[in-house]
């Protein structure tokens, strides 16, 4: 005869693993380690039209040839690096105050975010995906996209060995111009224009909703008394026979 006990475990097994893949999920941030210019460093707004439907480009240089980025927090603190290549600002949008635009690749080999411990080399491919202004406000990435990718690193440094093998890892930037200045004026005229900048790298990963876990949690007992159900039942089939 054909129980429905004998199919409990496997029904809640079945139960748990639905409500598991169906459950949603939340980002945590593992890391955030922060950065700024370092002294003499800036984003450089070149307003010579770098092609077809382009407002311009920027880099990001230091006068002395020295690093541009300074991290500012946990273990990878002093630490200096760089931003190689240049980007391209794609046609500008207007709303109100704000003015965005969408990056892309400029010309060159390398468009890397790249961190120094001293020994070894921090490298991630990047690209900025959109750039704003609003009043003497502007930023990269301001939705925090991915946008950083065949991380390589094999050095010892703590901060940096995680952003290596985390996931969904994401740099942003932001930068001041006072007076203010939008995209059209940093795009237009001949002149190349500077600005200090900070930002940060971040990595996060996806776990399940605490909701889910309690479920989990929750339906263990069923497993475990449909598990001595069976053991019962095939005793007495023994006795019987």
């Amino acid at each position: 005869m054909i129980r429905f006990r004998n199919f409990l475990p496997l029904g809640v097994a079945l139960l748990v693993g639905a409500a598991t893949l169906a459950a949603p999920t939340q980002a945590h941030a593992d890391l955030a380690v922060a950065f700024a210019s370092t002294a003499g460093s800036s984003i450089v707004f070149d307003p010579t039209n770098p092609g077809s439907g382009l407002t311009g480009s920027f880099t990001f240089e230091n006068l002395l040839n020295l690093p541009t980025i300074d991290i500012t927090s946990g273990s990878a603190m002093n630490l200096f690096g760089d931003v190689t290549g240049a980007y391209n600002i794609g046609a500008i949008t207007t709303s109100g105050t704000e003015q965005t635009a969408q990056v892309t690749l400029g010309a060159g080999a390398t468009h890397q975010f790249l961190i120094y411990d001293g020994s070894n080399t921090f490298t991630a491919d990047v690209n900025w995906i959109d750039i704003f202004t609003q009043g003497t406000l502007g930023g990269l990435n301001a939705g925090g996209s991915i946008n950083l990718s065949n991380i390589s690193y094999s050095g010892s440094n703590a901060d940096l060995l995680t952003i290596a093998g985390g996931s969904s890892p994401t740099t942003v930037i932001s930068f001041q111009f006072i007076p203010a200045k939008t995209l059209t004026q940093l795009t237009g005229g001949l002149l190349k224009q500077r600005a200090s900048f900070s930002g940060s790298i971040a990595v996060t990963s996806a776990v399940p909703e605490p909701a889910t876990i309690a479920m989990a949690a929750s339906v263990a007992p069923c497993l475990l008394l449909g598990s001595r159900l069976r053991r019962r039942r095939k005793g007495r089939e023994a006795e019987a026979a």
